[in-house]
Order: structure tokens, then sequence, then C-alpha cells
């Protein structure tokens, strides 16, 4: 049985660093879409002839949802893994960013805007600490560190992306399949690479001082 604590017992392999750059792959997507509404937001008020009071207030149910899910993930990623939040997380952006392409009513905004929280809030914040936590001794706060600035760097590169499409196409609806295309691609990384834990991985154990 490997014991952490000796110095010869070292795995032949350990996957916690390379698990930890699939779920940095996926919350670069997931984690980043949070930062993209806004962006997208603002064509979709301009075009459609929202308030800015109206259309403002989608946003304060996406905030009020983000913060309760944000509470809610703490306990579910203890139970269920950061893998299974970032999947189910992911499977809930990608139909709802398909339906915000179709979006015309306000009432839409509304209610898309909050399932689409429940995603970012459930899987982006919690899920990248928990996942360091679970894997790894060493190094565990730069890994933490590093996937927290993954997703802001995912914003950015997204923004810029959906921005590019806007202009391209002279239309806010095809940058919503463009950022459904890139969750879809987040939750096949978790899906296929990503791992629950070390025991159920074989790795040796999450005690590894690499």
């Amino acid at each position: 049985m490997f014991n952490p604590f000796s110095r010869n017992s070292t795995p032949k392999f350990f996957y916690g660093y390379l698990n930890a750059f699939f779920a940095g792959i996926s919350l670069f997507f997931l984690g980043g879409s949070h930062y993209v509404l806004p962006a997208i937001g603002a064509f979709m008020k301009d075009d459609l002839g929202w308030s800015a009071g109206a259309y403002g207030g989608s946003f304060s149910v996406y905030n009020l949802v983000f913060a309760v899910f944000c509470t809610l993930s703490g306990s579910m990623v203890v139970r269920f893994g950061p893998k299974m939040l970032i999947s189910v997380a992911s499977a809930f952006i990608v139909p709802t960013a398909v339906l915000l392409f179709f979006t015309k009513e306000l009432w839409q905004l509304y209610v898309l805007l909050g399932i689409f929280a429940i995603g970012t809030g459930g899987g982006a914040v919690s899920t990248g600490t928990q996942l360091a936590s679970n894997w790894l001794w060493q190094r565990r706060g730069l890994v933490i560190g590093l996937l927290l600035a993954g997703t802001a760097i995912g914003g950015s590169l997204m923004t810029k992306i959906c921005d590019w499409t806007i202009v391209t196409y002279d239309s806010w609806r095809p940058s919503w399949l463009v950022l459904a295309g890139c969750i879809l691609f987040a939750l096949l990384v978790s899906l296929f690479f990503g791992a629950r834990s070390p025991e159920g991985s074989g790795t040796k154990n999450r005690w590894c001082k690499l």
C-alpha cells in the first residue's frame, strides 16, 4: 500500500496535474462564459429596443441565481466531485445558449439568464479549488491560482471572439452559437478526460508530494 509519508513511495504516474490541466480547459470556457454575457447583452438591448432598466433587471436575476448556486456548489462539489459539477453545469449552459439565439422577448432573457446562472454559479466557482484540494499537497495554491486565472483569461478571449462574430455577421445571434460550441467542447473535455478523485483514476494517493 502506498504510504504518502515515505520517501520511497513515489507513484509511477500521477494524474493530478494532468487532471488539473483538463479541468482548466473546461473552466477556461465555462467560467469565461460568465464574462461574455454583458458584451452580447448590450447588442441585444439595442437591437430589440429594451430599456436600460428592464434589461438591467435581467442581470439582477442572473446575479441573484448565480450567488445562490455559488453557495450551494460548495457542498455539492464535496459530495459529487468537480468533474460532475463541471459536466452538469456545461450541460445546462449549452442548450441555454442555443435558446438565447432565438430570444425575442424580454421575459425570455430573464428566464434563460437565470438558467445560465445555474451553470456558471454551480460549476465554475468552487470546482477548481476542490479539485486541487482533492489531488494536490505541494503546489496546491499555485494550481488553484492558475485555475482561477484561467477563467478570467477565458472571459477576455471569449469576449473578443464573440465581438468578432457579432461584427462579422452583423448580428448578435450567431455569437450565442459560438458560445454554445465552446461550452460543448468544455463538456466533452470534462466527460472524457476528467477524473472525479485519485482513488477512482488508478493513481496511488491524493497526498502525493508532487
